[in-house]
Parts: C-alpha cells; sequence; structure tokens
C-alpha cells in the first residue's frame, strides 16, 4: 500500500510537457461574385487581402466559382497576396485546397508563410512535371537573396487535396492532406509574419507563369503557440 501511495504522488506532482495549440486568424471560403478581387472583400475570419507584388502592374486574384485564382494568364511574371493580420508569434502553419492544379511545366503557385516583407518569407511550391506528379519545394527569400535548397521532391498531388505549410521554430514542413512530404530545418528568419498565396515565376525560373488553372479554396491561417501545462489530474 505504501508503495502504491508513493508512485501515484510521484505522478500527480508532475506536468506532461507543453503540448502545440493552433489559433485561426483568417480564413476566407471565396464565396462572391465572379471578379471580385479578393482585396475588395471581406474574408470570413481575419481583416482584409494585401496585393504585395505584381510584376504586371495590372493583375489580381479573384473570385471564380466560389474559389481564387488569376484574373489573367502571364508569361513571365509574379503575383503575390498576403493575409491580413500578420501572426502575433513567429510560430504559424498556411493552409488551402488545390482545387484545381495547372497541367503547364512553368506556371508554379504555392502558400507564403512568415512573410515579413517582399524581401523575407518562406514558401511552398507546386509545379507541374507529368500529372499526377508534382515538383513539391520549400524555399526562402531572406534580405531579398533567394534560395530553393532547403527541400524538394516528386509527389502525386491532385485537385482537391489540402496543402499546408508550417514553421514551428527553425522546423519547417509541407504537408498534403495531413501527410508529411517535405520537413527541413532553418534558422533564417525567425519574425513573426502573414501566410498568402504565391503564383508565377521566381529567380530560377524567370519563364515561369501566372495562369488561371490554379483554383483555390478555403485559405487558412494559425498562429501555434504552446498550451499551458497539462495535468493528469
Amino acid at each position: 500500500m505504501r508503495r502504491f501511495l508513493l508512485v501515484l504522488v510521484l505522478i500527480t506532482n508532475n506536468a506532461l510537457s507543453a503540448l502545440p495549440a493552433e489559433t485561426l486568424i483568417f480564413r476566407d471560403e471565396f464565396t462572391g461574385s465572379n471578379g471580385t478581387d479578393l482585396v475588395s472583400r471581406s474574408p470570413n475570419t481575419g481583416t482584409s487581402w494585401s496585393e504585395v507584388i505584381d510584376s504586371t502592374g495590372s493583375l489580381n486574384i479573384q473570385i471564380e466559382s466560389n474559389q481564387a485564382r488569376a484574373s489573367a494568364n502571364s508569361s513571365n511574371d509574379t503575383m503575390v497576396y498576403v493575409a491580413n493580420p500578420a501572426s502575433s508569434v513567429a510560430d504559424m502553419r498556411v493552409a488551402a485546397t488545390m482545387a484545381a492544379l495547372a497541367t503547364g511545366n512553368d506556371a508554379p503557385a504555392g502558400l507564403v508563410f512568415r512573410y515579413v516583407d517582399n524581401d523575407n518569407f518562406y514558401a511552398c511550391m507546386l509545379q507541374t512535371t507529368t500529372a499526377p506528379e508534382r515538383i513539391a519545394w520549400l524555399d526562402k527569400r531572406v534580405g531579398g537573396v533567394y534560395d530553393d535548397s532547403i527541400d524538394g521532391g516528386l509527389f502525386n498531388i491532385s485537385a482537391n487535396d489540402v496543402v499546408s505549410c508550417a514553421v514551428v521554430g527553425t522546423s519547417l514542413e509541407m504537408r498534403v492532406n495531413g501527410d508529411l512530404i517535405l520537413s527541413a530545418t532553418d534558422s533564417d528568419l525567425s519574425s513573426a509574419g502573414k501566410g498568402g498565396i504565391y503564383m508565377g515565376d521566381y529567380p530560377t525560373c524567370t519563364t515561369c507563369d501566372i495562369v488561371t488553372n490554379w483554383l483555390l479554396d478555403d485559405f487558412e491561417v494559425y498562429e501555434i503557440t504552446a498550451d499551458a501545462e497539462r495535468r493528469i489530474w
């Protein structure tokens, strides 16, 4: 009996380590009138969208059949939208349903996270080879310098798959339908930032294009924090 009481006291006085918790800070289901620029509407959760890169000066990401897509095709161009507000903490996750995927080899799209400004952010990207295979990779821009050597590979990714990208501390990952496909460690960007959508070319593919084939739905941004200590009693 004394041994049992001793073990019980030891257990009940020890806290389990803190576990991560996600808080939704932005969600857009893209419901609305066709042709509406995302910056002109209110998301379901959060405050607004901002267009931060548009190398054409004339394109936007707009609603089409309750999904989001580029307003037109454009060769050798880039467009990035970010969701407001920014995460209040550095750790975050961004997710979206890829309702339709581009079929061309030079038409990438993806999600940005820990976006601080146009020169400092992470991205997880997709580009077609031979469907359903897609090139998927993690990249970054730090002080304006692009680096796509973090991690990458070929994966089967299809329409309506949910792609998510997360960073916790120095750990980065990319998942499809909850399954981990890419992971890496990087310490170059540590500030809290925003999540967003990336379409078009990048420094090592300056001939890549923005295309209307990409359709996104249910875009979400989460803050990731540690829960308070969890005890077993």
